[in-house]
């Protein structure tokens, strides 16, 4: 990039309003939390951001980048950030070499600080909402394993505990509760309605409320961020919670609204001051992020509303530190998987088994599950066959305004698994499998065709493979070509109703062609009427 473009960048040092130098206490601690995260990521530097508007400032940072000067206190146009990019959702939150993405080699801040390499994980306010981001780069091309990550992501978090409590002075302060008082006293805030459809009976079970502002910023989780930074967070949520429940007559009587509270702003409002005209039909979710400090006294708060008939759910669950704890305290009457673990779960058995592991918690606390975030037909399928029972997401319905003729239009996706019959049959598939796999031998669940549905650890190792090198892989290819033709003979006459299983001795292939032995015991599972659904396999290594 050219000296000029570069330039435009206006990354303007040292011209934070706040003298980061004069405060003292949690940032100590989070400079010694960067020192950490840069010994342990290697990285160049690391700095603490947060997000005012449309600027990143660089709250605290550890580290020299070059012949670069970085202070405290710098600033960046957001747009020109790698954390815009990977808040969007365009890139991931590691690059290993920003040069190989054409999202980040023309990034201005890339070719101003001959950044090559970053890792950037958020830092969160008790909204959830992203207020900053914990950020690693490098002038040399690097990688970040996952556990490296998932480290940043720990430090992240505790770095927005120490941080919560510093506060924001002089003029930006004034002009945040300026912005923020605008839209509280001129009624400017609006609310969009995202439909939550129950699949198994085809209908809207429900709307979830989602705040919209006029002007920038426009991510609603920057403006509750913000008015949590001055002082008017529970002012804000109120207001928004107050404006949401207004619309609820505009709803169909068989639905329910569903308004998100943190618990700040559970514990200091009184219930009459939100009560609908029939309080069963409102839903209360407690942000799965927000760390509660006194959980009697929420419990106590929450009971206020429960009396009138009100329902509690838990948001954004498996997402953040109190994973199951919120479940586990507070006894919700709904418990949302969070997006995170529901997009793209249909390939990461990890999130299946988070998800799973959280779906019998919900169905032994006697809580309705909900997935919010699904987008791809693969994944509500999954979710389905984990005991999702109930979806929300851009697959059924984007969040929009109510229509002066009617209500946002919810689809029912035409692909959608039938009848609840069929989703039951598919939920005790799926723990029928689970059962399976833990197996002390090694064991596959292998679709008509031959392909690996799912692998055990033992499976894999077996063959010196992992379960993702075998998942989805085909018996055929991994069977020795002299055992193959009699293999494929018996499992067609599975098929075709002739046996029900069949043992024989047969050599696998390793990744090196190496043939190694074992008796193979495979048992064809059928439906209620007969029909062969997939097979069981196990093997004994001779």
């Amino acid at each position: 990039m050219a000296g000029a473009a570069a330039d435009s960048a206006v990354m303007s040092l040292g011209s934070s309003d706040t003298d980061l130098a004069d405060l003292d206490g949690p940032e100590d601690l989070v400079r010694r939390l960067l020192e950490v995260a840069r010994t342990r990521t290697e990285m160049d530097m690391v700095w603490v951001s947060r997000i005012n508007g449309d600027v990143l400032s660089l709250a605290i940072v550890s580290g020299a980048l070059g012949d670069s000067t970085i202070l405290e206190g710098s600033t960046i146009p957001l747009k020109d950030s790698f954390c815009a990019q990977v808040i969007g959702g365009r890139i991931a939150s590691w690059v290993p070499d920003v040069r190989a993405l054409p999202e980040t080699r023309d990034l201005p801040m890339a070719a101003q600080l001959g950044i090559r390499a970053f890792v950037s994980v958020p830092i969160k306010a008790a909204t959830g909402s992203v207020i900053g981001m914990l950020t690693a780069v490098s002038t040399d091309p690097r990688d970040v394993d996952e556990r490296t990550r998932d480290f940043l992501q720990m430090l992240a978090d505790s770095a927005s505990d120490l941080l919560r409590d510093v506060p924001i002075d002089g003029d930006d302060r004034r002009r945040l509760r300026d912005r923020i008082g605008r839209v509280i006293d001129h009624d400017l805030l609006t609310i969009a309605f995202q439909p939550i459809v129950d699949l198994e009976h085809r209908r809207v079970a429900g709307y979830e409320a989602l705040s919209r502002f006029p002007g920038e910023p426009a991510r609603p989780d920057q403006w509750f961020a913000d008015a949590a930074a001055v002082g008017l967070g529970v002012a804000l949520e109120l207001h928004a919670a107050r404006t949401a429940v207004s619309a609820l007559t505009n709803l169909p009587p068989d639905t329910y609204l569903s308004i998100n509270l943190s618990p700040a702003a559970l514990v200091s409002v009184e219930p009459s001051e939100l009560m609908p005209t029939d309080p069963t039909r409102l839903v209360l979710e407690l942000t799965e992020h927000a760390r509660v400090g006194d959980y009697e006294q929420l419990r106590h708060a929450l009971d206020r509303f429960r009396g009138a008939g009100v329902r509690i759910a838990v948001d954004d669950a498996g997402a953040g530190f109190a994973s199951f704890r919120h479940i586990l305290e507070l006894e919700p009457d709904i418990v949302k998987v969070d997006l995170a673990i529901s997009q793209g779960i249909h390939r990461d058995p990890a999130r299946q088994a988070l998800v799973g592991g959280i779906s019998e918690l919900a169905r032994h606390s006697g809580a309705t599950l909900v997935a919010e975030g699904v987008e791809e037909p693969a994944d509500l399928d999954r979710l389905a066959t984990l005991g999702v029972s109930i979806f929300q997401g851009y697959l059924f319905g984007r969040p929009a305004p109510l229509p002066s003729n009617g209500l946002p239009e919810a689809a029912i996706p035409a692909h959608t698994i039938g009848t609840p019959a069929h989703r039951s049959r598919r939920v005790m598939e799926s723990r029928f499998e689970t059962a399976v796999l833990s197996a002390a031998v090694p064991t596959a669940i292998v679709d008509l065709d031959g392909t690996m549905r799912s692998v055990s650890d033992r499976f894999a190792a077996f063959l010196g493979r992992t379960t993702a090198e075998m998942t989805g892989r085909r018996f055929q290819e991994l069977t020795h070509p002299e055992d193959l033709d009699a293999d494929v003979e018996h499992l067609r006459a599975c098929l075709e109703g002739r046996a029900d299983g069949y043992r024989m001795t047969k050599r696998y292939l390793r990744p090196d062609g190496s043939p190694v032995s074992a008796d193979l015991i495979a048992t064809v599972v059928r439906d209620r009427d007969g029909a062969p659904l997939y097979f069981v396999s196990h093997v004994l290594p001779l």
